[in-house]
């Protein structure tokens, strides 16, 4: 049996698998928390949706597991499609070769979705598209710290963490060790399996640095309006 392992987990079961084939979660990027994050969930047999518009390039490849030399220039979600269909033939994936705007939000429609983004504008969309109504998953890396935050109908959202559309530190610019990336993916595709099986999760915001292995929860209470109104 392909998930004989994880249904011997007490917390899963054979219940629980049946449960996580139904599933789909939607990601949005695919570079380095965004592949190893599919990657996961893949094995895990939970069906996907991805969203990307980038392609390769070739210092991806330090961080970003399902790439390959051979795939430099090829659209990302074609090229995960690919490996992930040789991970597991069974679940569904859907692609989409897009740059999320205003105009395409309907795309995140799912069970749940995992921001693997790298820019504020884009979680920014979906914090306004999942909010009170599809649970989501923030998810940050840089140098080497990893932020997860799992942001539930009715609690905190994005907006109560960052007030602003500022720019925050690029890998591009300060770097990133890749074992934070798989930390932070396995983090957060844990706290996944937990949302879909409807069992309690984590509702602090986890920041770790893989470096110094300091392990911090923050509470985010409600401090934006529009969380402050639904209060």
């Amino acid at each position: 049996m392909r998930y004989s392992r994880q249904e011997r987990l007490k917390e899963i079961g054979k219940k629980g698998q049946k449960v996580l084939s139904k599933k789909t979660v939607t990601i949005v990027g695919l570079g380095a928390l965004g592949t190893n994050t599919a990657q996961l969930l893949a094995r895990a047999g939970i069906n996907l949706k991805l969203i990307d518009f980038d392609k390769i390039d070739l210092t991806n490849l330090q961080r970003q597991s399902l790439y390959e030399e051979s795939d430099i220039n090829k659209e990302k979600v074609k090229a995960s499609l690919n490996k992930l269909k040789k991970i597991n033939s069974e679940i569904k994936i859907e692609i989409f070769n897009e740059r999320l705007n205003d105009n395409n939000l309907n795309l995140l429609k799912s069970d749940l979705v995992i921001d693997c983004a790298d820019n504020l504008t884009t979680r920014f969309l979906i914090n306004d598209y999942c909010y009170n109504k599809i649970p989501w998953i923030h998810t940050a890396a840089i140098k080497h710290t990893g932020v997860v935050f799992n942001i539930l109908p009715k609690k905190s959202c994005l907006k109560c963490i960052y007030k602003k559309n500022l720019d925050l530190e690029r890998c591009e610019e300060y770097g990133v060790l890749n074992t934070i990336i798989s930390l932070t993916s396995s983090i957060a595709v844990t706290q996944a399996i937990k949302i879909l099986l409807n069992k309690p999760v984590e509702e602090s915001l986890i920041r770790f640095n893989i470096w110094s292995n300091e392990i911090e929860k923050i509470k985010v209470k409600k401090s934006c309006e529009k969380c402050q109104k639904s209060s």
